[in-house]
């Protein structure tokens, strides 16, 4: 799409547009779609000083946060030890373009983990999985990759999956990588990433990539489209223009649980 075709569309910046490929949609004005799943199923929150908004689960072993501030990349932090004082156990971290509806899967799939032992969740892993099969499914194809690597692309070549078979430090994984799963997304050289260590539960990491995948559309606002990324959209409205005299109040963002700006999420962008 150019920008000529959205003004055609619609000059209204709130309005509600469908908007696909979702990877590449940015992140969306409701964040608090990502924390629901967790309050719903009794997750605790404080609120810091710079924004940032901490949960924590009933066992105090899970751990989600939203750190708009932070020097380190990465908006969200998904995180857990097997006791509340225990060292990480794993990582999961989301940078800010990421879409939310990407960042509320692995969170709707954390409240599973609330219950679950120890299973299967590392290297041995053939690349028909839950993992692949989405991706497979949505026409992601095999990409060139190092020695113990597996990388899938999309069909438009601006997302890829990839898992890193090869031993990775504890120290690594949990600070700047090399990491086990890792998701980049973007075009040229203005990417985003997700990241997973590798002993984050499989369930999660199919999570992601089941949303990854998901060709249905998702919504956002004119405003809060990357212009850059428009010939690489396909955009559509989500509901009819208001009749005349009729309030647009419906096409307005939601009102935001989280501090600061209610429909974007502020600090380092990365």
């Amino acid at each position: 799409m150019t920008p000529e075709e959205l003004d055609a569309l619609t000059k209204d910046q709130w309005r509600d547009l469908l908007v696909t490929p979702r990877y590449l949609a940015g992140t969306g004005a409701d964040l608090d779609a990502a924390l629901r799943p967790l309050f719903a199923a009794g997750f605790v929150h404080h609120i810091g000083d710079d924004g940032e908004v901490f949960a924590h689960s009933p066992c105090h072993r899970i751990r989600v946060a939203f750190l708009p501030e932070n020097e380190e990349p990465g908006l969200w932090h998904v995180t857990a030890s097997r006791s509340p004082v225990s060292p990480l156990d794993w990582k999961a971290v989301f940078d800010a373009e990421v879409p939310v509806e990407v960042v509320t899967a692995v969170t709707t799939a954390v409240i599973a983990e609330l219950a679950a032992e120890r299973g299967q969740r590392h290297l041995t892993l053939p690349v028909d999985t839950s993992v692949w099969r989405p991706l497979r499914a949505a026409g992601w194809q095999p990409a060139p990759a190092r020695h113990n690597q597996t990388r899938l692309v999309s069909p438009d070549g601006y997302a890829s999956f990839l898992c890193n078979r090869s031993e990775v430090e504890y120290g690594e994984e949990m600070g700047p990588g090399p990491y086990t799963w890792h998701a980049s997304i973007g075009v040229g050289r203005i990417t985003s990433d997700i990241t997973f260590t590798g002993e984050t539960p499989i369930h999660l990491v199919a999570a992601c990539t089941a949303a990854l995948a998901d060709p249905a559309p998702v919504i956002r606002t004119r405003n809060s489209i990357r212009r850059y990324l428009l010939p690489h959209l396909d955009i559509r409205l989500a509901t009819p223009e208001p009749e005349p005299g009729r309030s647009s109040l419906g096409f307005r963002p939601k009102p935001s649980i989280l501090p600061g700006t209610p429909n974007s999420a502020q600090g380092r962008r990365r």
